[in-house]
């Protein structure tokens, strides 16, 4: 059993408790002793193997694009600053009695305190290709997807500030980007629900597409 969440917490995604993993194997490996303070430990590991018919659950499929082989992915690490009182760990307190944070270690970083931005988590790359012999190449088009990400949260923050959506890119403080040397300005599409910010790659035949729901798209002409 684990749980899912089927859209990102700064959209209101629910989180569902109840989602059955079948086939999930899972292990545990503790070099030294479990919650006893009185000794030293060494290491500790814990294994997890997900099933690839639970993954199909997961798979995103952009129009037009057969499913992707690469994934984004990332891996969370947390611990609370502790000290042990007659033998027993207890977390740490402020001077004001609040208790302090945790430390977080992340296996891509994230640019800020927030593990649940996957646009910058790392790459899973999935090959039928035999172990060491299929290479990865980073996606060309990754610095687009960040300058919508970008956009995106500015239009957040715009919405928040008066109460509307903005078509005037100049509002959101864009970051300059270029593609082959020539710089690409993006343009915005007030809709019935809320905007489309649009990078068009003519050259290409190509673009994407970042609505206010944080969902990218590829379009082809």
């Amino acid at each position: 059993m684990g749980f899912i969440i089927n859209k990102a917490y700064r959209e209101n995604g629910p989180l569902i408790n109840n989602w059955d993993i079948k086939g999930l194997k899972t292990a545990v490996h503790i070099n030294g002793t479990l919650n006893d303070p009185s000794d030293k430990d060494v290491e500790w590991a814990v294994e997890f193997a997900i099933p690839g018919k639970a993954l199909q659950e997961l798979k995103f499929k952009p129009e037009g694009e057969n499913t992707p082989s690469l994934w984004r992915i990332n891996f969370s690490r947390v611990e609370w600053q502790h000290s042990i009182i007659n033998g027993h760990y207890s977390r740490k307190k402020d001077r004001k009695g609040k208790l302090l944070s945790e430390n977080n270690w992340v296996w891509s970083p994230q640019g800020v305190i927030d593990m649940h931005q996957p646009e910058f988590w790392g790459y899973i790359k999935f090959s039928d290709k035999q172990p060491g012999t299929d290479k990865f190449s980073p996606d060309p088009y990754e610095g687009i997807i960040q300058a919508l990400f970008h956009l995106y949260k500015q239009e957040k923050i715009y919405f928040d500030t008066n109460g509307n959506y903005t078509k005037d890119v100049k509002l959101l403080e864009p970051l300059k980007f270029s593609f082959n040397s020539k710089e690409i300005e993006p343009g915005i599409e007030l809709t019935n629900f809320g905007y489309e910010i649009v990078f068009d790659l003519p050259t290409k035949g190509m673009g994407y597409i970042i609505n206010e729901k944080g969902i990218i798209k590829k379009i082809k002409y």
